[in-house]
């Protein structure tokens, strides 16, 4: 018998230069700085650079960032892609 493989889809984020383009100057500069503190630099400016994608966990920690500073609307990446795991 042949064993059947699970499908995993995970959509990943992709940019982070407009990210805070509609976000309060204020709230901004806090978000960027919890982002650079979390991220660490390097990894914060591969994700602007669209080196590396934004797993949907970190996708996650941007999100609640965004609700703690009172912003109902979603962050804006710059695209999506899916990744597949079998």
């Amino acid at each position: 018998a042949r064993r059947q493989r699970q499908m995993c889809i995970r959509d990943r984020a992709w940019g982070v230069r407009a990210l805070l383009d509609d976000v309060p100057l204020k709230d901004a500069v806090s978000i960027k700085d919890r982002l650079l503190q979390h991220f660490g630099r390097s990894l914060y400016y591969r994700f602007y650079r669209k080196e590396y994608s934004i797993d949907p966990e970190q996708q996650e920690f941007i999100r609640r960032l965004f609700r703690q500073k009172g912003i109902k609307k979603e962050p804006a990446f710059e695209y999506y892609t899916e990744e597949y795991k079998w």
